[in-house]
C-alpha cells in the first residue's frame, strides 16, 4: 500500500487494527482506506469500493491427521467445532467472518 501511495504522490501511514474497529474507522472517516475488504450492501452505504481485481479462496488449515475431527456439512457446524477448541476461540471466528461481513454470536 506504501508504495501504491507514494506512485500516486501521497504519503500513507497505518496501524494495526482489529477488523470490527477499523469498519467503524472508515465509516466515521476516522481510517482512509482498507485492504481486503469484501463489498456487502450494508458497507456499500458509506463506502467506495475499487474495481475488482483478484479472486480470493479461503482455507481452513488444520495439522495433517486432525482434518477428521473437523466434518461439518454447513458454516453453522463448523464454527460449533471450532469453538473454545484450541484451534480457536471465540474472537478468532468473529473476526475472520467479519472480514466477510458476517456478523456471528458465540
Amino acid at each position: 500500500m506504501s508504495e501504491f501511495a507514494k506512485r500516486a504522490g501521497y504519503f500513507v501511514t497505518s496501524k494495526e487494527v482489529r477488523w470490527s474497529d477499523h469498519i467503524v474507522g472508515i465509516r466515521t472517516g476516522i481510517y482512509d482506506i482498507a485492504t481486503q475488504a469484501t463489498i456487502t450492501p450494508e458497507r456499500a452505504e458509506y463506502a467506495y469500493f475499487s474495481v475488482l481485481y483478484r479472486e480470493e479462496a479461503i482455507a481452513l488449515i488444520v495439522p495433517r491427521g486432525r482434518s477428521q475431527n473437523l466434518k461439518a456439512k454447513n458454516i453453522t457446524e463448523l464454527i460449533e467445532l471450532l469453538k473454545n477448541t484450541r484451534y480457536c476461540r471465540h474472537n478468532c471466528i468473529r473476526d475472520f467472518w467479519a472480514a466477510f461481513g458476517v456478523s456471528i454470536q458465540l
